[in-house]
């Protein structure tokens, strides 16, 4: 394993407190995932990481050396952004996204796009529906969840972190909630558009999932509606981080429930099974780029 992809696995478990989980996003294994810290402690000469049977959790030298990997990884992406971006592409680029996601990630990239290739003309529809992207001639559409049997050949740009988070001031009213078991007793804000919305899906310290069957009065297809109501105090949201870093870092919401994990949530892109054009490529690579340094900047999680 390179020095970039050891540094990249390092801010993912370090992130997820959880080499396990830190795995699982990069599609390598735990031993994999210890070893490249392992010889990243032995290369730098410090211990980064304290590891126990249940928790794992940063050093001084690791909270340092975190900001540093995040730091050195968000440099790479812009460089790397930039050289791609000065290849030509021309005709024109029309993209499907949900809402959210489109507004949040895949509109700055376009117009970055359209701005250093000025042949290139842009087309964003956003819609949390499935479009039709052969029958409505679009180039490319990105979604949020797993693969559905589909015709269209599909690319996994990233594993994005996915957190359970309410308000403090919901949970200092709210019922007790210690345990897996406690989220039966709060009110649960339910995005529809996943392919089981009412499984939840969470990692354990022991490094299990729990699948666990969930409820909720407030249920929207749009992930920041349930993003403003998870902040207007209306319970328990399990909501993607590109979203709510901001809320995470000023403390609007906060981590539930710690010592599980929730599981990363796949972002894909699909297209059609035909040659495809360099404006898609260089469309694809940014996103990828753009969604697996942008790292959380909600701080390390500390429970395995």
């Amino acid at each position: 394993m390179d020095r970039l992809d050891a540094l990249r696995l390092y801010v993912r478990v370090a992130t997820l407190g959880s080499f396990t989980l830190g795995a699982r996003t990069v599609g390598v294994s735990r031993v994999q995932a210890s070893r490249a810290v392992a010889q990243l402690e032995e290369e730098f000469g410090v211990t980064l990481l304290r590891r126990s049977t249940r928790k794992l959790s940063l050093t001084p030298e690791g909270e340092r050396f975190l900001d540093g990997a995040r730091e050195v990884l968000r440099t790479m992406g812009v460089l790397e952004d930039s050289v791609q971006l000065a290849r030509t592409a021309k005709g024109t680029l029309r993209v499907s996204a949900p809402v959210g996601f489109g507004q949040a990630v895949v509109g700055p990239i376009l117009w970055q796009l359209a701005d250093q290739n000025p042949e290139l003309e842009v087309d964003l529809r956003l819609s949390d529906l499935f479009v039709d992207v052969i029958g409505e001639g679009f180039d490319v559409a990105i979604r949020l969840g797993e693969a559905e049997p589909s015709e269209l050949k599909a690319r996994t740009l990233a594993m994005a972190p996915r957190h359970l988070v309410a308000t403090p001031e919901y949970l200092a009213t709210a019922p007790r909630l210690e345990a897996i078991e406690d989220l039966a007793r709060h009110p649960l804000l339910i995005y529809t558009m996943m392919k089981r919305p009412h499984v939840w899906s969470l990692g354990a310290p022991d490094g299990e999932i729990r699948h666990i069957t969930v409820s909720g009065r407030r249920r929207a297809d749009h992930l920041p509606t349930l993003r403003d109501w998870a902040c207007a105090h209306s319970g328990i949201g399990y909501l993607p981080e590109w979203l709510i870093a901001p809320d995470l870092r000023d403390r609007r919401l906060v981590p539930v429930l710690p010592d599980l994990q929730p599981l990363a949530l796949p972002v894909r892109a699909v297209f059609p099974a035909t040659r495809r054009p360099k404006r898609v490529t260089l469309l694809l690579d940014a996103l990828s780029r753009r969604l697996t340094t942008a790292d959380s900047r909600a701080g390390p999680a500390t429970s395995a």
